[in-house]
């Protein structure tokens, strides 16, 4: 739980370099704006790349299941928490399944969250649809690139049971 803006379940702002094969359980929560379940800030120049999180978000605005907002470049990856937004003006609010908000110059691919993933929100934030939404019941470990078409299943990700999200190796 923080005040402060840019909150991670791992890392609150990247602004070069890579954050790679990472993933987190647990809850992010902030008062503040730019929470994501892996990066609150990806900044243009920075990459995030085969990463995931099963925690719930909490944030002001800009909250998304993976990273808060991307400038940068997110390739895949999921979520599978909720997502709760609480401020209330209805002015610059974000929300998303896997993003926040989207900057003008990210480059994102190949992310996905659960159909049934809920984003908690009493007025009208902007809901972000980057990602694809996936029902996880059809997955099938004997084909897993049929749902994950780019996920490296041979040495990055793999599949432990039908019908469970992928993990890292």
């Amino acid at each position: 739980f923080s005040d402060l803006s840019r909150v991670g379940g791992l890392v609150g702002l990247t602004e070069a370099g890579t954050v790679e094969r990472s993933f987190t359980s647990g809850n992010s929560e902030s008062l503040s704006s730019r929470v994501g379940g892996v990066v609150g800030s990806v900044e243009e120049g920075a990459t995030v790349t085969d990463n995931y999180s099963t925690g719930n978000i909490t944030a002001r605005n800009r909250g998304g299941g993976l990273y808060g907002r991307v400038d940068g470049t997110a390739n895949r990856g999921y979520a599978t928490g909720n997502i709760t937004i609480t401020d209330a003006d209805d002015s610059g609010d974000y929300a998303g399944h896997a993003v926040g908000q989207v900057g003008g110059s990210s480059s994102i691919t190949e992310l996905y969250y659960p159909t049934d993933q809920t984003i908690n929100y009493g007025g009208n934030a902007d809901i972000t649809i980057e990602g694809t939404p996936t029902n996880i019941g059809s997955f099938f470990c004997g084909n897993p690139t049929a749902t994950f078409p780019s996920f490296d299943f041979a040495s990055v990700w793999t599949c432990t049971a039908d019908g469970t999200w992928p993990s890292l190796q």
